[in-house]
């Protein structure tokens, strides 16, 4: 009798056991995985069942672990083709040297600008610097606080870092001019000949008129003397002639 009595107590609690969770199944219908924030899932099981109070969009957007990755790491918005553009591309740097000894060498203006002038520093000027230079482009002048070394090289550093950035603003080339300055410069201290000297010294910055002659020239009347005499004497030998 007792055992018949445990059996159905145990029968009872058993069944009442699967009844309640399929009461808590029912209450509580399982949830899928989802890209979908939970928010909006929530609003679409409420269409199908009982209404259910109203769910403050911005408070369950902070309380979800998906939402708390995005409020901490906001997404940028994806960039398209049409937004994407080349990054800038500058004028290549020019050595000094190009018009005073035909050196080629060209350097990146945004990633070798040191590159360049040490270059030029080195191969060309042996680090002997001018006390005094000006722009290449502008008519900003340079001069070293003295004639030391560090003070010539530290001024001579400045201008090229100055005349690098009329480069990188794509200046016209155009508008370089000579520094007669550092012209002086590497001809005093045989840096370049004689001959190159002479040649860079006669550039003018105005359009020059052909066939001008230079300040100081004077026409050579000696050698036009006697062709003139000659042509007077053989023009009266004719008339002489035609006269007879």
């Amino acid at each position: 009798m007792d055992d018949l009595a445990q059996d159905i107590n145990g029968f009872i609690s058993e069944h009442n056991a699967r009844r309640g969770m399929q009461v808590t199944r029912d209450a509580f219908p399982a949830m899928h995985p989802t890209y979908y924030a939970p928010s909006l899932m929530f609003s679409d099981q409420s269409a199908n069942g009982p209404p259910t109070q109203s769910i403050d969009m911005s408070t369950a957007s902070s309380s979800t672990l998906m939402s708390s990755c995005f409020d901490s790491h906001r997404p940028v918005a994806p960039r398209t083709a049409s937004v994407l553009t080349e990054p800038p591309v500058y004028p290549p740097l020019v050595c000094e040297f190009i018009g005073l000894g035909g050196c080629n060498e060209v350097f990146d203006s945004f990633n070798d600008e040191a590159g360049w002038i040490a270059h030029i520093s080195d191969v060309h000027l042996r680090n002997i610097f001018p006390a005094v230079c000006i722009c290449w482009f502008c008519d900003r002048t340079f001069k070293a606080q003295s004639y030391s070394q560090a003070d010539a090289e530290a001024c001579y550093r400045k201008r090229m870092h100055h005349i690098a950035k009329h480069i990188r603003n794509d200046v016209p080339r155009g508008q370089m001019r000579p520094d007669f300055f550092f012209l002086n410069h590497v001809h005093d201290y045989g840096l370049i000949d004689e001959e190159m000297f002479q040649r860079a010294r006669v550039y003018h910055e105005a359009p020059q008129i052909p066939n001008l002659y230079p300040a100081g020239w004077r026409p050579e009347y000696q050698d036009q003397r006697p062709t003139q005499l000659e042509t007077s004497r053989s023009r009266h030998r004719d008339s002489q002639r035609y006269h007879y």
